[in-house]
């Protein structure tokens, strides 16, 4: 009788425990589910948030892009009437200038020299770069005001004959005309010739009409370059604009 008691016991005792354990584990998964039910919530709602903000994010990048095109543009336009009224201005470069000599008597000597009409001349005056650096390396240049429509032939009777400083009894090599350029377009010119020209990239940059100019190869067609983002592009091989 004892026996079967005990038995008993043991049985309900059981079922109890048993009964504990899985209203327990039945607290438990509905107290984690709760959880994963608000994590759940509380991602979707990053999400939005995280959708929200990459499109705002592109949307200013779209926006960024779009205001530095429009700055390049209007950078482009304002160089572009600068170099307008330096369409009757050339340099005289190579030429060893003292900073005390009077430019206008210089220019008139190199005028004789390539027998050009000193009346041409309406002003001249003496260049000199700001950059320490460059006025170690290259000597004053002389920029050279002349009436309208007479630069051109001024160029083409420098590259025709070849004038030194020696015919000016002077030290140095190769006097030579070039186009009188804006500070912009000079540097320019500049950044084309380092990265391009001078990484083998492009055999030829140059300058004309205040354009700046890039060909591959003699067999190449010309590109024009208008701006250090056009230069960046040319590098990574994008695609190229046609010249004007």
């Amino acid at each position: 009788m004892q026996h079967s008691i005990n038995e008993k016991f043991l049985v309900d005792m059981r079922r109890e425990i048993r009964d504990l354990i899985r209203d327990e584990i039945q607290r438990s998964l509905k107290f984690y589910s709760d959880k994963i039910d608000d994590y759940e919530e509380q991602i979707e709602k990053y999400e939005v948030k995280i959708k929200s903000l990459t499109s705002h994010q592109t949307d200013l990048n779209n926006k960024y892009k779009n205001i530095q095109m429009k700055y390049d543009l209007l950078e482009q336009k304002m160089n572009s009437i600068e170099q307008l009224q330096f369409n009757n201005r050339l340099e005289i470069c190579g030429i060893q200038l003292n900073e005390k000599e009077d430019p206008m008597a210089v220019t008139k000597q190199i005028c004789e020299k390539l027998k050009l009409n000193a009346e041409d001349i309406m002003a001249a005056q003496t260049k000199i770069s700001r950059a320490p650096a460059a006025k170690k390396r290259n000597p004053p240049t002389v920029l050279v005001t002349l009436r309208e429509g007479r630069r051109d032939g001024w160029m083409e009777s420098s590259r025709a004959a070849t004038l030194t400083n020696a015919e000016l009894a002077r030290e140095g090599g190769r006097i030579f005309l070039r186009e009188a350029l804006t500070p912009a377009t000079s540097f320019l010119l500049w950044k084309a010739k380092t990265e391009l020209r001078e990484s083998n990239m492009y055999k030829f940059v140059w300058c004309k009409n205040g354009v700046v100019l890039i060909r591959k190869s003699e067999n190449d067609k010309i590109q024009s370059v208008r701006s250090v983002s056009d230069i960046e592009k040319f590098k990574n091989d994008g695609k190229p604009k046609p010249a004007c």
